[in-house]
């Protein structure tokens, strides 16, 4: 044992200043080196320099004389091995190698670099000759480092004799002094411990208490070893007991490793662990259904060796492994697939003392199917929001006119002919119809909250209306060729929207002939609409996911216009995109077009190309049977005089008056308030005259709905016909609801107003 502790710590000392001696020595031939290098470094800029400086003249002239001797002198610098100098086109002009450190060799037509191979190179600079700021040829120097090395090799001998003799000294001085200080105390310790021994799962140990007066650290150390003797004794009882409960857990251990193994087996996600070094740890089920791999085969190999496709992703791995955080990445063709899709996520794996990442891979193919269409269908909803609100400030506009001309046409019939009165209803038709034109028409069309007209159509007559229509006012150069169907093509249709539809698509086609074109370009184009019948089968379903099994009439309208690129046709039913110069077109016609389309159960498929041209087809569902109905229409008359006081609530100025004036003319006395807090302050006032309110929904402060409520509370029997822009929908339902008494659409005129408040008025009677 002595001669052990010995050993040991001798060894040890050795090691130590070995090591020290060692890593000083290194650092100072590394030093070394580098002040060599660098020295040898700037001796082959400085010859560079004079080369390109010396060279000038002699390769503008073509000298190779000059050449030579410039080129002699420089290879007496004992670092440089070989010159070549060539001419602006590459050609070696005069090419030299160093032998013997002394004798020149010219090498004639051909590069010098294998000879040079036979050196050990260092370093080869190349720089370009330039004369008055002309290149006219590269001097290529080669240096070696052969002379280094010697110098090195000579400096690391006398350095290592140097250490050896430190060395020796140093061991011995630390050696005499750690067996006085420390080598003796510990044998005495070990000398006792050697007594220490176990019978029957119980310690016994001597006295070691007193080992060292002194009371030092070994001292200290026998103390300690004395008391571990105790408490081990202590400890024998309840290891026993562990080692039993130890058993039963590995036992649950394995249960619940397979546990998770087969959770982790049977999801339906790509599952992928690895440990720090990028060694698979995990392989889940789903990964060898993917891949193809067995677990067997993946399980400890590299994840670059089993998957060489996911090296594309290791950059992540490393951001990860450095900066913690995850990754997930949508829309990826894993392993290069380029029909599917997958969702990638990477994570850091977290736990005690563990280190690595785990890798899900989902297939999200279908899921990014249908959220493109669903994106699609939130932007056409988006459209409807817009257009409703939009229409609610036409009708508006269009209730002052209605009403008016029904005042005006009264007041003709009744023959109260009042010039003044005339002329103030022109005014207030002017200012409507002043506001309508700042409007665009079409977007009521757009709204899915707009209601439409359905009867039969036969899509014959539509295209022949439109293209009468085209032929009046499209430019003369536009060749328009309708092809019809021998029979009627009916369909349940709004006539006007699906005009509409047909009238815009023709017009964009015409300026893509027109006006679109460049200015060197002919303007001018066939525009063919045609119309054909298809039967759309299962097989044309999975292609079209917006159409049902059942027979279509199918429109094509095609032009030979400019066309569109790819990028264009994802955008063109997007709202307020246009690829028409300003001023030319809103970017809102091709989205009311998807729109009508739409509503009426079709769909539309569009084709283009840059130089050729844009073909449109419309699918629209084939009506049967065709039943119209003719309906008669009724007598307009006048009822008798009315009396009463109304409260009309509404934030536009043509309403007000025309609401008023119409009242007014059924006898009605009229009270205006201008937004729906002042209607509740002027209920409140005089709710108890008050014959009924006449509410409009959407208005400032307070909304019709809100005002309805407050006047409620005020007068629970409180008489209400709520009018407004929007159709009788679900939002106008959730109103009148709460007891609203009636509804009225504008635009009204004096008959339906009438009608209307007669209707309201004695179902409350008869309540």
């Amino acid at each position: 044992m002595l001669k052990s502790i010995y050993s040991k710590v001798v060894v040890v000392l050795v090691m130590f200043v070995l090591t020290i001696t060692m890593v000083s020595g290194i650092y100072f031939f590394l030093q070394e080196r580098k002040q060599l290098l660098l020295e040898l470094d700037q001796q082959s800029k400085i010859v560079s320099a004079r080369l390109r400086a010396n060279l000038k003249y002699p390769v503008w002239n073509i000298s190779p004389q000059e050449i030579k001797e410039i080129i002699e002198f420089e290879l007496t610098s004992k670092n440089v091995i070989a010159i070549v100098v060539r001419d602006d086109l590459g050609n070696v002009l005069a090419g030299y190698l160093k032998e013997n450190q002394q004798d020149l060799l010219l090498i004639a037509n051909h590069d010098p670099y294998e000879e040079a191979m036979s050196w050990d190179i260092y370093i080869n600079r190349v720089d370009k000759i330039i004369f008055d700021n002309v290149h006219i040829g590269d001097v290529e120097v080669y240096f070696t480092d052969f002379f280094i090395r010697q110098e090195l090799y000579n400096f690391a001998l006398r350095t290592a004799f140097q250490y050896l003799i430190a060395t020796l000294l140093i061991i011995s001085i630390f050696y005499i002094l750690l067996q006085q200080i420390v080598i003796k105390p510990i044998m005495k310790l070990n000398h006792a411990v050697n007594e220490f021994h176990i019978e029957e799962k119980k310690a016994y140990l001597p006295d070691v208490s007193k080992l060292n007066a002194s009371q030092d650290e070994i001292g200290q150390l026998a103390s300690r070893f004395q008391e571990m003797v105790k408490r081990l004794n202590d400890s024998f009882t309840t290891i026993q007991d562990k080692n039993d409960q130890l058993s039963l857990t590995l036992t649950e251990i394995d249960h619940l490793k397979n546990f998770l193994s087969s959770i982790i087996n049977s999801m339906p996600s790509m599952i992928i662990t690895l440990n720090d070094e990028d060694v698979i740890t995990q392989w889940n089920q789903a990964a060898r259904e993917l891949t193809g791999i067995y677990s067997q085969e993946a399980m400890g190999k590299s994840i670059w060796e089993v998957l060489p496709a996911f090296k594309r992703y290791k950059k992540y791995l490393e951001e990860i492994k450095i900066s913690g955080g995850q990754v997930e990445l949508d829309k990826e063709h894993f392993l290069n697939d380029k029909t599917k899709y997958h969702k990638i996520a990477i994570y850091p794996l977290i736990g005690l003392s563990l280190n690595g990442l785990v890798i899900r891979i989902d297939d999200i193919t279908e899921m990014t199917k249908i959220d493109n269409q669903l994106k699609q269908a939130q932007k056409m909803e988006m459209i409807g929001t817009l257009a409703g609100g939009l229409a609610h400030d036409f009708n508006n506009v269009l209730g002052g006119i209605v009403g008016t001309v029904s005042l005006m046409d009264f007041y003709l019939k009744q023959n109260k002919v009042d010039i003044e009165q005339f002329l103030n209803h022109v005014d207030i038709i002017k200012d409507s119809t002043i506001r309508a034109t700042d409007m665009v028409k079409q977007l009521m069309t757009i709204s899915r909250k707009n209601e439409i007209a359905l009867a039969p159509l036969d899509l014959n007559m539509s295209i022949k209306h439109v293209v009468k229509i085209c032929n009046n006012t499209f430019d003369k150069s536009i060749e328009i060729l309708p092809i019809y169907q021998s029979q009627p093509a009916y369909i349940n249709a709004d006539i006007t929207q699906i005009e509409q539809v047909l009238l815009n698509l023709c017009v964009n086609s015409s300026h893509a002939m027109t006006f679109m074109r460049g200015e060197d370009e002919k303007i001018g184009g066939k525009l063919e609409l045609e119309i054909t019948r298809i039967h759309a089968d299962p097989v044309f379903c999975a292609s079209h996911p917006e159409a049902s099994e059942g027979d279509y009439w199918v429109v094509r309208i095609s032009d030979t216009g400019i066309g569109m690129d790819a990028n264009t046709l994802t955008k063109i039913f997007e709202p307020f995109f246009s690829t028409k110069e300003k001023g030319h077109g809103t970017g809102l016609g091709l989205a009311m077009v998807y729109s009508i389309i739409k509503q009426h159960q079709g769909f539309i498929d569009v084709y283009s190309e840059l130089g050729t041209g844009t073909t449109f087809t419309l699918y629209l569902p084939l009506l049967e049977k065709v039943k119209i109905k003719v309906e008669r229409k009724k007598e307009k008359r006048v009822k008798k005089k009315k009396e009463g006081l109304a409260l009309v609530v509404d934030d536009d100025r043509a309403m007000q008056n025309i609401t008023r004036n119409i009242l007014q003319e059924l006898g009605y006395k009229v009270i205006i308030a201008t937004n729906g807090e002042e209607g509740v302050s002027v209920y409140q006032e005089k709710y108890q005259t008050i014959k009924f309110v006449i509410l409009d929904m959407t208005m400032p402060k307070l909304s019709g709905k809100e005002a309805y409520l407050e006047m409620k509370k005020i007068n629970p029997d409180v008489l209400v016909l709520l009018i407004s822009g929007f159709k009788l929908d679900d939002r106008v339902q959730k109103v009148l609801s709460l007891g609203i008494n009636g509804f009225l659409q504008k635009p009204f005129s004096l008959e339906q107003l009438e009608n209307k408040l007669d209707e309201i008025l004695e179902s409350k009677q008869r309540n």
